[in-house]
C-alpha cells in the first residue's frame, strides 16, 4: 500500500527533517537514556506526524545501536574522543542528521528507492501499518 499525502504537507515534513534538532541526556531519576527532538510543525496530519515520528524513532535507534559509525579503518579525519556515551550519541545525532531527511524522503516516496534493499522497504512500511494499526481504538 503506497501512502500519499499533499504536497505541501510532504513539503512541510521534509522542512522539519532538515531544522529538527535531535539532543539525549540522561534521565537524573532512573539513569536512562532519553531522546528529545524538536516538535513537529503544526499543520501535519495526523498519518503523516506518525510517519515523521516513526523515521525519527528509526533515525535515533540508528544512532544508538551504532549503525551509522564509521568502519574502524575508515574513521574520517578530524572524528573526535568522546569523554563518554553521552557526548559521543549527541555528536552522532548532529552529524548524521542528513540520514534522517533521506529516510523521510525515502519512506515518503520523494527519493529513488532503487538503493534501499526491496526487502527493508517492505519491513518499513509493514512496521508502519503496524504501529498505525495499534494506535487507532
Amino acid at each position: 500500500m503506497t501512502l500519499e499525502y499533499d504536497q505541501t504537507q510532504i513539503r512541510l515534513a521534509l522542512q522539519y527533517a532538515e531544522a529538527a534538532a535531535f539532543t539525549a541526556d540522561l534521565d537524573p531519576a532512573t539513569g536512562l537514556l532519553r531522546f528529545h527532538r524538536s516538535p513537529l510543525p503544526e499543520g501535519l496530519s495526523r498519518e503523516l506526524a506518525e510517519e515523521v515520528e516513526f523515521v525519527a524513532d528509526y533515525f535515533q535507534r540508528q544512532i544508538f545501536q551504532g549503525d551509522l559509525d564509521p568502519e574502524p579503518d575508515e574513521v574520517p579525519p578530524g572524528w573526535p574522543e568522546f569523554e563518554n556515551a553521552l557526548a559521543e550519541i549527541n555528536y552522532k545525532l548532529e552529524r548524521f542528521k542528513p540520514e534522517f531527511l533521506l529516510e523521510l524522503k525515502k519512506t515518503l516516496g520523494v527519493n529513488d528507492h532503487r538503493q534501499m534493499n526491496p526487502y527493508a522497504r517492505e519491513m518499513l512500511k509493514f512496521s508502519v501499518e503496524t504501529q498505525r494499526k495499534k494506535k487507532k481504538p
